[in-house]
């Protein structure tokens, strides 16, 4: 088997685990009444660490969808945000940053900001309370994933490192 076909079954497996995990273990997790979203901070950081621009869009897609079926308020929100941020993130990264790992860190947080901001500005709209829901969930939840994304960045980056790299024989 193609060590990128093996790679990739690994990966997906590994995503839709996580995704599960998330899903049953987020609501016993919050901090300040916010959960993460693990399954966007995945995508978000697969998208930064590889440059696999088609795999990348139909990451975002599947798992935005998913969040979108067992999260969605707003149908659709989910899954449009995770394609067009994690896109452009790593479309501007991969172009002009590459091998930069501050500033893949820097795109992570400002990601994350960029995704609770725009939930924030579609919900405010619904509910006419921008900046209750900014100061109360929104920053939470920024703060909360940006510094959890930071550590899932550079424990992704070794795995797939390890992944990826050629195995060693005994024998050669």
């Amino acid at each position: 088997m193609n060590s990128n076909v093996r790679y990739n079954i690994i990966k997906s497996i590994s995503f839709f685990l996580l995704f599960l995990l998330s899903q049953a273990m987020g609501p016993h997790i919050k901090i300040l009444g916010v959960t993460p979203n693990f399954i966007f901070l995945l995508v978000l950081i697969a998208s930064l660490v590889e440059n696999t621009t088609y795999a990348n869009l139909f990451y975002a897609l599947v798992f935005g969808s998913f969040f979108d079926v067992y999260n969605g308020k707003i149908f659709g929100i989910y899954t449009v945000l995770f394609v067009v941020i994690s896109f452009l993130a790593s479309e501007i990264y991969h172009k002009y940053f590459e091998d930069m790992t501050a500033v893949q860190v820097l795109f992570i947080v400002l990601a994350t900001f960029l995704y609770s901001f725009v939930i924030c500005i579609f919900f405010a709209f619904r509910d006419n309370s921008f900046i209750q829901l900014f100061t109360q969930i929104s920053l939470p939840e920024f703060v909360y994933n940006a510094l959890l994304g930071i550590v899932l960045f550079f424990i992704y980056k070794t795995v797939v490192k390890r992944l990826m790299s050629p195995r060693r024989s005994r024998y050669f």
